[in-house]
């Protein structure tokens, strides 16, 4: 089975990217996990410069972005610099 590969980019880059929704098989039994570490990412953004990793997919394959999540709604993420993506395409956060 081929690997994806994660291609880091910078947020500013984000608004080019066709956002792509992730599988259910993959994400259903960690959407709780991962509600859970979006807010917790949230709360390290008040002790710090709180920056994470983020890993989202997309139509040209999967990207990781490093930025401080502002605010979390039901359908999207607020990064800083007022950048919305869609929860729908977030695989994972990591600290």
């Amino acid at each position: 089975m081929k690997k994806n590969k994660i291609i880091e980019i910078n947020k500013d880059q984000l608004s080019k990217l066709e956002f792509k929704k992730v599988n259910k098989s993959k994400r259903e039994h960690k959407k709780w996990e991962l509600m859970q570490k979006l807010k917790a990412a949230q709360v390290k953004r008040k002790d710090g410069d709180g920056k994470v990793n983020i890993t989202l997919k997309t139509s040209r394959g999967l990207f990781s972005v490093s930025a401080a999540i502002l605010m979390i709604g039901n359908d999207f993420v607020v990064l800083r610099g007022n950048i919305y993506i869609p929860i729908k395409s977030v695989l994972n956060v990591g600290f």
